[in-house]
């Protein structure tokens, strides 16, 4: 989501996609009553309406998604509050039929800039090895109309499968972190990023004085998350050409760095990473052309069968691609040809289901690997 695109909350540190059925109206949790969906009419055909209720939404929201590049400060596409109707928000957009998006909430303070932390919030996915939520957790339920949920990063949920000319309910409980800005300083602090050449993972940060929290480990070259509690919600984003980011003595991934972060505002505040001793570079595997091959060992092939070949290319990079590999039938393996990029990382989607993680590094010369699809036939 090494991301992007993703907490990254946001695009490489994709986990799993898993498009679910449309549902039947929901049955509340105990203690809570779901909101009864406005009458909205219809729109035109070739057009979608989408409508969510959220009891805190403090600067309304817009929606991100493939419509616009997944640009998460493009909010051209922005709800507009139903008339007479306390908490619903409405957008009616032109209707794409493979069109996913997300509803991202505008933070509070004016100060702070767009952040995915502030999308919708997350849902357990059963067929996600690496979520962390609680078993049957909802925080973004579709009420009523046709729609359906594509999952990715331990629980995110993109909208998929709208009606043309139709309307969809959603209920927004919580959102990923609140956008309600609180001016007080955070207590504790943790950072995730793939520090000691490991996968990407939550790390304690220790205490330096107040608001100010320090971390020391190999760098992976890549920006952090922050929180509050290091159990993937609520994280802030901050990638290295962040504003708010500062590198110091020019580190380099493979290098012992010190993260220190300065919390102004809960999670909002500035983000330090000074190299402290420097390792040992690793060589660049160089760009080049060739041809991957793939075998998926827990899936049997059968006719209409999809594998996407994905991973940090320059154009349409992770949960974009629509490299499509080809599958040969007396070998039982999938190969793609093309371009690839310096440093290449990837990855299969099969069937909309991402391949185990950790991401394939490129080493330059293995061309052949086995996969594993997560989830079950």
């Amino acid at each position: 989501m090494t991301f992007a695109a993703l907490a990254m909350v946001g695009c490489k540190d994709k986990k799993s996609e898993e498009t679910t059925p449309t549902p039947t109206p929901p049955t509340p949790t105990p203690g809570e009553e779901a909101p009864v969906p406005p009458s909205l009419a219809n729109p035109a055909a070739g057009k979608t309406t989408i409508a969510f209720y959220a009891e805190v939404c403090p600067k309304g929201a817009y929606l991100v998604g493939s419509i616009n590049d997944y640009n998460i400060n493009d909010d051209a596409l922005s709800f507009t509050e139903v008339a007479g109707e306390k908490n619903w928000w409405q957008l009616t957009l032109d209707y794409d039929g493979a069109m996913q998006a997300k509803v991202i909430a505008r933070p509070s303070d004016p100060d702070v800039a767009y952040n995915w932390a502030y999308q919708w919030g997350k849902n357990f996915d059963p067929d996600d090895p690496n979520c962390k939520l609680e078993e049957g957790t909802v925080n973004t339920q579709i009420l009523k109309g046709e729609g359906a949920w594509v999952f990715e990063n331990g629980g995110e949920v993109k909208l998929s499968e709208v009606k043309d000319g139709g309307v969809v309910y959603i209920w927004i409980k919580n959102w990923n972190a609140s956008p309600v800005i609180e001016a007080k300083k955070l207590e504790t602090a943790w950072v995730k990023s793939n520090f000691n050449n490991l996968d990407w993972a939550w790390y304690e940060m220790t205490k330096a004085g107040d608001g100010i929290f320090t971390f020391e480990g190999i760098w992976g070259g890549n920006g952090c998350n922050i929180n509050a509690t290091g159990d993937d919600g609520g994280a802030q984003w901050y990638p290295t050409d962040n504003e708010a980011v500062t590198l110091v003595d020019d580190p380099a991934k493979g290098d012992k760095v010190r993260v220190t972060f300065t919390s102004e505002k809960l999670n909002i505040g500035k983000l330090e990473i000074k190299m402290i001793e420097k390792g040992t570079p690793a060589a660049d595997i160089p760009a080049g052309n060739g041809t991957f091959v793939v075998k998926v060992t827990n899936r049997t092939y059968k006719d209409g069968d999809k594998c996407i070949l994905t991973g940090n290319f320059d154009e349409k990079s992770w949960g974009d691609s629509d490299r499509a590999m080809t599958y040969d039938a007396g070998t039982g393996k999938w190969s793609w040809k093309g371009d690839y990029p310096k440093n290449f990382e990837m990855k299969v989607i099969y069937n909309d289901k991402w391949s185990v993680d950790p991401n394939i590094v490129f080493d330059g010369k293995t061309f052949e690997y086995e996969v594993e699809i997560q989830g079950e036939e």
